[in-house]
């Protein structure tokens, strides 16, 4: 079932990873940081490129175990929701706060600091609504070699 979801996407979306906790089918993975991030000029913009690992939440797709080097898989349609709701929506919804209490008599500095105060208010209602988003973007793992174990 799942390499038929990834095969009518396209090509999957591919990192690498330790788990670390598996329970209910559902493994806790922490992503290692590409050797590249630390020579990328870009690195201080970038959102994954902060020098620490990330933590994903996982299906497992074979028996997995706490220590278990894995590769997790997410197909393309489900990196583009993520980008929509985690950066378009925001913006979106930044610029229309601030251009619509401007045309409503609001000052540049009341519309901007309106439109800012936004910003948290939306990321915890995505934030509340983790789990109903979880439903469209699957992420799977996968072991990467039997008996091999990786550190932390």
């Amino acid at each position: 079932m799942w390499s038929e979801h990834i095969s009518k996407r396209g090509r999957p979306i591919v990192h690498t990873g330790v788990a670390t906790r598996v329970e209910d089918g559902v493994a806790s993975v922490e992503i290692e940081k590409l050797s590249a991030c630390d020579e990328c000029r870009a690195k201080l913009l970038c959102v994954g490129g902060h020098g620490r690992a990330g933590l994903i939440r996982a299906e497992c797709l074979e028996p997995l175990g706490p220590g278990d080097r894995v590769r997790l898989e997410m197909p393309p349609a489900a990196g583009w929701f993520a980008v929509l709701i985690a950066f378009v929506l925001p913006f979106i919804l930044l610029v229309t706060t601030f251009f619509t209490l401007e045309a409503h008599g609001a000052g540049e500095l009341v519309a901007g600091l309106a439109a800012l105060l936004v910003l948290p208010v939306y990321y915890v209602l995505a934030y509340t609504q983790r789990n109903r988003m979880a439903r469209f973007v699957h992420i799977g793992a996968y072991r990467m070699n039997t008996g091999e174990r990786g550190t932390l």
